[in-house]
């Protein structure tokens, strides 16, 4: 029996999303919700003790570069991170420290962009989807309930769709105007993140291979629907002593305009 995906969303939703209507059997399959956060999670069990490190580029409201920072961060643990934001000098203007799989009200309310790139943890990454609002189903639940000769009644919230000129699984609600998350077709790799509640956007590319781990060369973050900043990766390293975090070349004085970017910074994307 042929299963057609019909798109779930209003005529403005299908030209802005893309969405494709495809034939499930006959030409594509399409994971379920919890295989979005199991894939993702799996991608990252190669992170143990790194360094992540990346110019993040403080955008002018018409595109330009105000500023280029660096941040550093540093994974003395899959689970424990800490963060820090230098200026072009290599003089500190913020650090930071985060558990990841920390079960407090405050870190539910971390970036997506921590799970997206680097929570290993599937249980983790599931209730944190599910607590922003992704339609999150679990295996068990999803399961219980079948459709003809299909194993399971395939989910309204689950499509296919384009981006950036490219094929991809799409997780979103029903209304169009709830989180949305794209995962590349093939690879699952996350593409684009959409928050509205934190009217923050987040898009990925350019994953490469380090040591047995991929992650992304460019990251962009779109704030109030404008390009508000980019980040390109320069350095990822792993092994012993590099989770620990090196000197500063001391303190940076700072104007307002980046101080208030870096708190927004750490607040939306880290």
């Amino acid at each position: 029996m042929k299963q057609s995906i019909k798109s779930i969303f209003n005529a403005a939703s299908i030209g802005a999303l893309g969405l494709l209507t495809i034939d499930q059997n006959a030409h594509c399959y399409v994971p379920p919700s919890f295989q979005f956060a199991k894939a993702i999670a799996k991608k990252h069990q190669g992170i143990d003790e790194s360094r992540f490190r990346s110019k993040v580029f403080m955008l002018k409201s018409n595109g330009d570069v105000s500023r280029t920072l660096t941040e550093t961060l540093y994974f003395s643990s899959p689970e424990t991170v800490t963060v820090r934001i230098t200026d072009e000098q290599g003089q500190e203007i913020a650090t930071a420290s985060r558990r990841l799989n920390a079960s407090t009200s405050a870190e539910h309310q971390r970036s997506f962009l921590w799970d997206l790139l680097f929570i290993k943890d599937f249980n983790t990454v599931f209730e944190h989807f599910k607590m922003r609002g992704l339609p999150m189903r679990t295996e068990s639940d999803l399961y219980s309930e079948k459709e003809g000769n299909l194993p399971y009644k395939p989910e309204i919230t689950t499509n296919l769709a384009r981006f950036d000129g490219k094929i991809t699984v799409l997780l979103a609600d029903t209304s169009g105007n709830g989180p949305q998350l794209w995962l590349e077709k093939d690879s699952l790799l996350p593409l684009k993140a959409k928050i509205p509640a934190d009217a923050v956007e987040y898009s990925m590319s350019g994953f490469q291979l380090y040591k047995n781990f991929l992650y992304p060369r460019n990251i962009q973050i779109n704030r109030d629907g404008k390009l508000w900043a980019r980040l390109e990766t320069t350095e990822v390293r792993f092994g012993s002593g590099l989770g620990s975090i090196e000197p500063a070349r001391g303190k940076a004085d700072i104007d307002g305009q980046t101080r208030e970017f870096v708190e927004a910074y750490l607040k939306c994307v880290r």
